[in-house]
């Protein structure tokens, strides 16, 4: 309860939905995902008010906006990933309006864009599929496994995509041999790059004050 208590009493907490910003008193673009990360640092399988937060933010069955009733804000595979990762009903409904939908997702209903083809992302689909429920065939596997194998690669003061897959992690943990030899190289190679772990890479993504960075682990797990 120590973060969450430290989230709500330094104002990181949207007023009315609880989910997790970057900044105190300020709103941000990826709810999903903060909300999320600050879970799994938590140790928790469930973050509070999260269930209302995402039916409000749905436009239709697995289409979610940023916010409630955010008009033009896009949305990014970032906040997909998190809501899956959240709750295992959203990402079913995800999961099943990115197969219906070539895996295409646009809530303002602008002109085609491929930022907004998150097919493109090798390990995305896979990783919803799993969270969802359902299991992955081998090219699945070796598609999610891929893109964690070259995750850690970028330059060490790039850090948003290593949080991405960070938060994939226990999910995907234990269930297939070969993604379980990607995460082991993960973290083997996240270790050497940043030694004092996850609590380092927060700290350059978020800042030292930010209460995620305070309560994160030293490590990678």
């Amino acid at each position: 309860m120590a973060l969450y208590a430290d989230l709500l009493a330094q104002d990181y907490l949207d007023k009315q939905y609880g989910v997790v910003s970057n900044a105190p008193h300020s709103s941000c673009d990826n709810y999903n995902l903060f909300s999320a990360e600050a879970m799994q640092i938590a140790g928790w399988e469930f973050w509070p008010q999260y269930v209302s937060f995402y039916k409000a933010s749905e436009l239709e069955p697995g289409l979610i906006t940023r916010y409630p009733h955010r008009e033009n804000g896009g949305i990014s595979q970032d906040e997909m990933i998190g809501a899956a990762t959240l709750d295992q009903q959203a990402a079913e409904r995800i999961y099943q309006y990115g197969q219906s939908h070539f895996w295409y997702f646009n809530p303002d209903k602008q002109p085609f864009s491929l930022s907004l083809w998150f097919g493109r992302f090798l390990d995305f689909k896979p990783y919803i599929k799993h969270a969802a429920g359902h299991k992955l065939n081998i090219f699945q596997q070796m598609a999610w496994a891929i893109m964690t194998v070259l995750s850690p690669m970028s330059d060490p003061g790039n850090t948003s995509g290593k949080l991405l897959k960070w938060t994939q992690l226990r999910r995907m943990e234990n269930h297939y041999f070969i993604c379980d030899v990607a995460i082991k190289w993960w973290r083997y190679r996240m270790t050497r790059e940043y030694p004092g772990g996850l609590k380092s890479v927060l700290g350059i993504y978020f800042g030292p004050d930010h209460p995620m960075t305070k309560y994160a682990r030293n490590d990678f797990q």
